[in-house]
C-alpha cells in the first residue's frame, strides 16, 4: 500500500520535469519571398527565437527593430538592405546555450516560411552595468558596405579601459582582431584603424548575395585573455566571469553588397 503514493509522487514529479523542459522550447515562423533566400529566412527565425528566449527568461520587454536602408538614388544598382537587430545579449543577460530542435521549410497559403524550434538557455549577468562605464562604437563610412571597401570604427570608451574587437557573421564564429593593445588604454575617443594603427580593414565577400557581418567591441576595466576564435555565446560567457559593471560591449552590424558581375 505504501508504494502507491510513491508512484503517484514519482509520476507527478515526472510531469513537472517535463513541463519545465518544454518551457525552454521556443519557435518562430519566418515568412519570405523572392528577395530573401531560405537560409536568410532561417537565420532570421533563429535570431527571433533568441529574442523570445531573452524576453521570456529575463522578464524584459525586448524590442526587435527592422528598417530598410538604401543606397544613394543615383546608384545604378538601386539596392536596399533590411537591417535587423540581432540578439545574443541584453544589458541584463545573454544566450548561453542554443540547441536547435528542428529547422523546416514549408509552403503555406501565406507563402514560403522557415520554422525554427530551439531549446534555449539564458543566463543573467553577474551584477548590473555601470552607467558611468559606457562604450560607443560606430562604423565608417556606414552600415552598407561594398565588397573591397575599407572600413573603420569611431570609438568612445572609458579612459584607461582595455579594448577588444571581434569580427564575424551572426550565428557563426568570431575572430579576435584587437587584443587589448596597451597603447589604446589611455585614449577615450579615436578612430580605429587609423593614425593609431598601420592595419587596414578591407571588407571581402565571397558570396553572390548581400550578407551581414558584425563587429563586437569590448571595453574592460581589467585585461582579459580571450581565445582567437569564439562564438557570441562563448564571448559573453567569458565576460560574465567578471562583474557586469567592469565591462561594456557594443555590437556594430553592417551589410556587404556583392561584387557586380
Amino acid at each position: 500500500m505504501k508504494k502507491k503514493p510513491l508512484k503517484l509522487i514519482a509520476l507527478t514529479l515526472g510531469l513537472l520535469l517535463a513541463a519545465n523542459a518544454q518551457a525552454t522550447i521556443y519557435e518562430h515562423r519566418q515568412y519570405f519571398t523572392g528577395d530573401m533566400t531560405a537560409n536568410q529566412a532561417c537565420d532570421a527565425a533563429e535570431r527571433e527565437v533568441r529574442r523570445l528566449a531573452l524576453s521570456a527568461q529575463l522578464g524584459e520587454i525586448i524590442q526587435s527593430s527592422s528598417f530598410q536602408q538604401c543606397l544613394a538614388q543615383g546608384d545604378e544598382a538601386g539596392r536596399c538592405s533590411t537591417q535587423t537587430d540581432l540578439y545574443a545579449q541584453t544589458p541584463n543577460g545573454f544566450v548561453k546555450r542554443f540547441d536547435l530542435v528542428s529547422k523546416e521549410l514549408a509552403v503555406t497559403n501565406l507563402g514560403q516560411l522557415c520554422l525554427v524550434k530551439a531549446d534555449v538557455e539564458v543566463v543573467a549577468f553577474n551584477g548590473q552595468p555601470d552607467p558611468n562605464f559606457k562604450l560607443i562604437a560606430d562604423i565608417i563610412p556606414g552600415s552598407i558596405i561594398r565588397d573591397q571597401e575599407e572600413i573603420s570604427l569611431k570609438i568612445s570608451k572609458p579612459n584607461g579601459s582595455w579594448l577588444y574587437i571581434f569580427a564575424g557573421r551572426p550565428l557563426k564564429s568570431f575572430s579576435l582582431l584587437v587584443d587589448g593593445e596597451s597603447h589604446l588604454n589611455a585614449l577615450s575617443e579615436f578612430t580605429y584603424p587609423g593614425d593609431l594603427s598601420s592595419v587596414r580593414w578591407i571588407v571581402e565577400s565571397a558570396l553572390s548575395i548581400q550578407n551581414e557581418e558584425r563587429l563586437w567591441v569590448i571595453a574592460s576595466r581589467e585585461p582579459i585573455q580571450f581565445p582567437s576564435e569564439l562564438t557570441e555565446n562563448q564571448l559573453f560567457e567569458q565576460l560574465n566571469r567578471a562583474e557586469r559593471s567592469s565591462w561594456d560591449a557594443a555590437p556594430v552590424s553592417y551589410t556587404i553588397l556583392p561584387t557586380e558581375n
